[in-house]
Formats: structure tokens, C-alpha cells, sequence
């Protein structure tokens, strides 16, 4: 309890899904709220939708910032003289009062994307917050805030995948990858082959479970006689730290409005860190591949195994009208993989995690 203002905040499930009832207690001690001129108190419940943007057309300018109200809804808790049975025993009453709010089954998910993006963010933000009134001048009134988590909905078909992950995934699995022909220095040297391929469960992505993968790396050397010895080029990742996996979010932000300088349209990225578990690598025996004239070529094979976990969904859509018009938003999450060959060369690739697409509409 806050010896200040006496308002003590508790949530019983500040992580919830969309369509679900949110519970939870607000305490006042009346003794301190006297003592801190505290005549009301009410709990509030706010869902906003918060846009920042930069115009490309406007150099070194600020972001712009629009918010949208999704949610707002107020109830009163206390107020000073309502309660005889309480005011008359003021010095030691202690007030408990249960409260509920239900997520809309169309409310969009909670979303928090990377500010690191200066072009283009979108956050959406639940909060509840009991507010106690203090009438006066310069007196603040006293604020207690919880942030609630809302995640998309579970259906029955993603209950069976949590289920299929939770026993062990065996497939079938969905194959992604990149080949290339790459030089040893950019524009020096000859262009050898190496490949990269990606295996994944062939599966919509739940949040927050444990998705296996398995990366494969392959590099084929030139054709030539037949010689043993140390790794020619083009060399294959020999440390996990020859392999970078990270999330890129992309961010598309449509509002179409009647007021002036509200329509915009624009479209930002930012990658961020994403969670693995163990990582198994292995570094398989090269095999040398012979051909009829008595030449052959060396392949050479590293696999690498682990499991990733997604924070928030894969694709989200958001359509919210508003007084003068609408604002579409779109976040989308793609897996980007980064592996080194040779000592100063990257082989590059992005795979979509949008398998299924989620649409939630305010």
C-alpha cells in the first residue's frame, strides 16, 4: 500500500486474449486517503492506438504522432460521504473493491513495435489505472497504472499445434533457403557456390512456444584435381558466431482522413533480437564429389539446429475508424538469417513468418 495516497492496484490475469475478462482489486486505505485530501477515486479503463511517422518530404523534423481511442471506460470506486458505514469508522476502514472489464471479441492485440524504426512505429497499449481526485490548487491527484498485456485469440487449430510442439514436432516441414554464387573478395576471385536452406514446422507460428528449425549451410568448391588438406575456399561457418538469426519488423501505416495533414502513408523497418534456445551445430565430414574426366569438386555441410519463440504474432492488421476517417495498420515480423563465408563475406536472406495472416478490426 502506498503510504501517500493509500490506492493499492492488483490484476489478477495482466496478460489476457482478446474476448476474455480482465479481474482484478482495488484497496483504499481510508485513513490515508483523508490525510491526503483525497476525495474520490475511480478506476479507468483505456485502449489506445498510438502512430508515429516521419515525412519524407520534411527533413529533421520531429515524428508525427496520432492516437486513437479504442477503449475507454470509467467507474467510480469511493467517494468521500457516500459511505456512512465507512466514513464513521474512517481511521481504520479499509475499502476492497472488485472490479471486471471484458476484452472486446474485436478489440485489436496488444502491439509495441520497434522505436528503433524512426520512420514509421505503432504501439496499442491497455491500461488500468485508479485515479485519486484531489481538489485544489497545485495538488496532483494520485495515480496508480497497470499495462495489460491482450494477446490474439487462440482457436482450436492452434491448440493442436502447441500440442504437436509440445510433444516433439516431426514434420512435415516447410523448406526456404538462398544459393549463390559468391567471389572470396566482392570482385576478385572466382565465383564459387554456396547455399543456405532453411527447414521449419509447416505451421501458423503460435506466440510464445518453443519452434523448432534446422539451418543448413552447403558450399561446393570449383572444379579441380583432386586434393586433400585444409578447407579451400569458400569456407563454411566453423563457430555459432558465424551465424546471426534476428527479427525484422516492418511496419505499414495507411490514415486516410477529412482533416487537414492527417492522410499519410508510410512504410519503416527495424530488426531486434530474437530468442533461441540450445544450439546444436555440427560440422559434417566434406565429401569430394568425382567426375569421369578425373576432376571433382569438394562439398562441405554444417548444420545447425535450435528452436526460436515469437513474442507476438507473425502479422497483425488493424482497421480503425475514427471521427474523420480511418487508419489501417499493418505489422509483419520476417525471420533474417546472416552467415558468414570466407573471413569478410555474408550470405544474406529473409524468410516470411507470415504463414497465416491475422486481421483484427476495432
Amino acid at each position: 500500500m502506498s503510504p501517500t495516497s493509500g490506492i493499492h492496484l492488483s490484476i489478477d490475469n495482466a496478460t489476457c486474449y482478446v474476448g476474455e475478462t480482465i479481474a482484478g482489486t482495488v484497496t483504499l486505505d481510508l485513513k490515508a486517503l483523508r490525510s491526503d485530501r483525497v476525495s474520490a477515486v475511480a478506476v479507468h479503463v483505456s485502449g489506445i492506438l498510438q502512430i508515429g511517422y516521419l515525412d519524407n518530404f520534411i527533413p529533421q523534423q520531429l515524428p508525427t504522432l496520432r492516437r486513437f481511442q479504442l477503449v475507454k471506460v470509467s467507474r467510480p470506486i469511493w467517494n468521500e460521504g457516500e459511505r456512512p458505514d465507512l466514513d464513521s469508522h474512517w481511521q481504520s476502514a479499509i475499502l476492497r473493491e472488485p472490479f471486471k472489464w471484458k476484452v472486446s471479441n474485436n478489440a485489436p492485440p496488444s502491439i509495441e513495435s520497434n522505436h528503433k524504426n524512426h520512420n514509421c512505429y505503432v504501439n496499442v497499449t491497455y491500461t488500468i489505472e485508479v485515479v485519486g481526485l484531489r481538489p485544489g490548487l497545485l495538488r496532483l491527484d494520485r495515480r496508480v497504472r497497470r499495462t495489460v498485456t491482450v494477446q490474439p485469440p487462440v482457436d482450436q487449430a492452434e491448440l493442436n499445434t502447441l500440442e504437436l510442439l509440445r510433444r516433439g514436432y516431426q514434420g512435415p516441414w516447410r523448406q526456404g533457403g538462398i544459393s549463390k554464387h559468391v567471389r572470396k573478395l566482392w570482385f576478385l576471385g572466382a565465383r564459387e557456390y554456396v547455399e543456405v536452406l532453411l527447414a521449419t514446422p509447416e505451421i501458423v507460428y503460435p506466440v510464445n512456444a518453443d519452434i523448432p528449425f534446422t539451418l543448413g549451410v552447403i558450399t561446393k568448391s570449383l572444379t579441380k584435381p583432386y586434393k586433400s588438406g585444409r578447407e579451400s575456399w569458400p569456407s563454411r561457418p566453423a563457430r555459432q558466431s558465424d551465424v546471426h538469426l534476428a527479427l525484422n519488423q516492418i511496419v505499414n501505416v495507411h490514415v486516410q482522413s477529412s482533416k487537414v495533414g492527417w492522410n499519410a502513408k508510410q512504410a519503416g523497418g527495424a530488426f531486434e533480437k530474437l530468442k533461441l534456445g540450445d544450439v546444436h551445430m555440427e560440422r559434417q565430414e566434406e565429401r569430394w564429389e568425382a567426375y569421369e574426366d578425373g576432376n571433382g569438386r569438394w562439398e562441405r555441410k554444417t548444420v545447425l539446429r535450435s528452436t526460436f519463440r515469437l513474442e507476438r504474432p507473425p502479422y497483425t492488421h488493424i482497421n480503425i475508424p475514427f471521427q474523420h476517417g480511418t487508419a489501417d495498420v499493418e505489422v509483419k515480423h520476417n525471420l533474417y538469417i546472416r552467415v558468414r563465408v570466407g573471413t569478410v563475406r555474408w550470405l544474406r536472406m529473409q524468410i516470411s513468418l507470415d504463414h497465416t495472416r491475422r486481421s483484427a478490426a476495432g
